[in-house]
């Protein structure tokens, strides 16, 4: 399924998310209209979006031709792309991916490799920086979750921050878990959701209620945007499309070693000792059989808990 862009180089709600700023407060208006609610809100005639945002016909017409589209027809064209790829299963990808091939590892590397390198390219360095700061302040307790596959892109990236700072927790799936995260949520509490297409109601019930209870929100996501994007503070969307019929997290895995890397950068003092502490813990209570016979030779220590290859 390709991923529609507008005429800005990105896709539509995207491009509707970066330029609200750039808009007037009734173009704004129409922009939170489409972002907070159903994808197909889009799909309405004119008349209609400009009744549900409360504001003119000729606004809409606009704000259209804010994001580059010639007419409203235009519009809708692209919005209609979006919304049958956010809904797009898997089963309904599969022929799509057996008559595409792909697979030849030279062909599958191309195609990872242009994801990821569109990826960062349209990455916005705003919402990386926004995102990196709100980690960065050792001040902030950090919850990360995901849902049924991206849960592993959320453990990685917790334990990752874990050997950088203190304050990280990776909150997994079980309600009761879920409940006690939003209990003990602040305005000092900065959140990490992943969430891709066919958006998890569980993933976006919990983002929107730590949010509600004061945390800053990271989102991690498609180019077709979760609607957990209404609330986040930094949206950090990426490329999920391959010649097979299972959504790809490389793209989204470069995005989370992006982010660490500026967190590396604005914590390079603290992380270092956390890193080095961590890491003298992970020596005690880790064996490893490399330590059975140092690297000059000599014996390990008596008592050792060194493990000896097979």
């Amino acid at each position: 399924m390709s991923e529609q862009e507008a005429p800005a180089g990105l896709p539509v709600f995207e491009s509707i998310r970066r330029q609200l700023s750039e808009m007037s407060a009734a173009e704004r208006k129409v922009a939170r209209t489409l972002l907070g609610g159903p994808a197909a809100t889009g799909l309405a005639s004119s008349t209609k979006l400009a009744r549900l945002a409360q504001v003119s016909g000729p606004t809409v017409i606009r704000f259209v031709n804010h994001l580059g589209y010639a007419t409203y027809a235009d519009f809708q064209d692209a919005v209609k792309v979006e919304v049958v790829a956010r809904v797009t299963t898997p089963v309904e990808l599969y022929p799509e991916a057996q008559s595409a091939g792909g697979g030849a590892l030279e062909d599958f590397s191309a195609t990872l490799g242009s994801a990821i390198s569109d990826t960062l390219n349209r990455l916005s360095p705003e919402d990386l920086a926004a995102a990196a700061e709100l980690l960065a302040d050792p001040r902030r307790k950090v919850l990360v979750f995901g849902g049924w596959f991206s849960s592993s892109l959320a453990r990685h990236l917790a334990a990752m921050l874990q050997e950088l700072r203190p304050g990280v927790e990776f909150v997994d799936e079980a309600r009761t878990r879920r409940v006690a995260a939003l209990c003990d949520a602040d305005k000092r509490t900065t959140a990490i959701a992943f969430d891709f297409r066919r958006y998890e109601a569980e993933t976006e019930k919990l983002g929107r209620a730590l949010v509600d209870q004061g945390a800053k929100l990271i989102l991690f996501t498609d180019p077709w945007l979760s609607p957990l994007a209404e609330v986040a503070s930094a949206v950090l969307p990426a490329s999920v499309g391959t010649p097979r019929p299972f959504e790809s997290y490389v793209s989204s895995m470069a995005v989370v070693e992006a982010l660490t890397a500026r967190v590396v950068e604005l914590t390079s003092a603290a992380s270092r000792a956390r890193f080095e502490r961590y890491g003298s813990f992970v020596d005690t209570l880790v064996p490893r059989w490399e330590y059975r016979r140092g690297i000059d030779g000599s014996e390990p220590a008596a008592g050792s808990s060194a493990v000896t290859p097979e």
